[in-house]
């Protein structure tokens, strides 16, 4: 089997971690390619895990010359299956397969955006060539419908991380050193990128919030990440005279120690699919604090029981919760605990993986049948 990943922009983001994880797990099992517009981190990573790279310019979705060099790739290198990740790429293996009908194409769904009138036209005719489409969550799914891709072909496929028992222990971890902060103090930690969707103004004002309803306990959250927001977070943090609670950590690639070193994640999104961030804090037992949005009602619920779901801009709910985790200690013992059977029961990388891999093997052998 041959599979070719397809992304416009070879980022470090949640759908760059997809493509990677997959392309680890399918070591032994097939042959990787991997095609890209624009550089980024993740054509390093794919180049180390031994995929064959190709450098694919794609200008918009009706890039017409980079379909044909697509199909004549995929000709001269007998690829089975294209995984596209994004609309762009998505259309662009949709017209190369016009022409080098012999590939499969899985469009997975890592957003949560309902288009306007004009795509969703164009996904009633062109989506039905897609021979399976994965959404990440059951919200992504129900999204993706209303943008007129075809409801028979879709799977829900939960992204995953990998599994080990593991109990939550700050002393497994060098973060608090690093930041000089106590460890009898409470931890909350936020790892995202700093950009619009991830809402960090308003955690920021459900910090002060938090601040202004305790009895002088001290407490950290400490924000992971970088983008185009920093500037804009640090001035409202310091303008909030809040430099004592919030401590911005920038960019790290020392994520697993980071989280193990803290005592409870907070997701703040306005707009979140299934984020891979919350998965990987739940498998160090870390509790979740959450917005209500797209995926995180699959992740954090009454079943699950690993953490809190707030409404989107309240600042009183989110300081509650924040509040409710370090005061409450039964509670966040039990969520803890709950964290890491979260991983094991719905979300380990092991069965995400090769429930990717029978849908590859599926599709192929129902073309193969086809043909007899």
């Amino acid at each position: 089997m041959k599979v070719l990943f397809l992304i416009n922009y070879a980022g470090k983001g949640g759908s760059e971690k997809y493509v990677q994880v997959l392309t680890e797990y399918l070591k032994g099992k097939a042959e990787v390619f991997f095609a890209y517009s624009e550089d980024g981190p993740l054509v390093n990573s794919m180049i180390n895990l031994g995929a064959t790279i190709f450098n694919l310019k794609m200008k918009s979705a009706f890039d017409f010359g980079a379909a044909r060099k697509l199909a004549s790739y995929c000709g001269e290198n007998k690829i089975d299956i294209v995984h596209t990740q994004f609309p762009r790429e998505g259309y662009i293996a949709i017209h190369a397969k016009k022409m080098y009908p012999a590939i499969k194409i899985i469009h997975t769904a890592h957003l949560i955006l309902e288009q306007p009138f004009l795509w969703k036209l164009l996904n009633s005719i062109f989506s039905k060539h897609n021979d399976a489409v994965i959404t990440v969550c059951n919200k992504c799914r129900e999204v993706m419908e209303k943008n007129k891709y075809p409801g028979d072909k879709m799977h829900v496929i939960f992204n995953g991380v990998p599994y080990k028992p593991y109990a939550h222990n700050i002393t497994n971890s060098s973060m608090r050193k690093d930041f000089n902060i106590p460890p009898d103090e409470f931890v909350f930690v936020s790892v995202a990128r700093f950009t619009e969707e991830k809402g960090l103004p308003f955690l920021i004002e459900s910090v002060k919030r938090l601040v202004s309803i305790m009895d002088d306990k001290k407490f950290t959250v400490l924000l992971v990440g970088d983008g185009a927001l920093e500037g804009q977070l640090k001035k409202l943090a310091d303008g909030y005279g809040l430099s004592s609670y919030i401590k911005f950590a920038g960019y790290r690639d020392d994520i697993e120690n980071i989280l193990m070193g803290s005592n409870c994640f907070i997701n703040s999104s306005n707009s979140e699919a299934l984020s891979f961030a919350i998965l990987e804090a739940l498998s160090k037992a870390l509790p979740v604090i959450a917005t209500k949005v797209g995926g995180n009602f699959d992740i954090i619920n009454e079943k699950t029981g690993c953490g809190i779901l707030v409404r989107y801009g309240s600042d009183i709910q989110m300081a509650r919760a924040m509040e409710k985790m370090i005061f409450n200690s039964d509670f966040y013992k039990e969520c803890s605990k709950n964290a890491v059977l979260n991983i094991k029961n719905n979300f380990n990388l092991e069965n995400s993986c090769e429930d990717t891999f029978e849908l590859y093997t599926q599709i192929i052998k129902e073309d193969e049948e086809n043909d007899n």
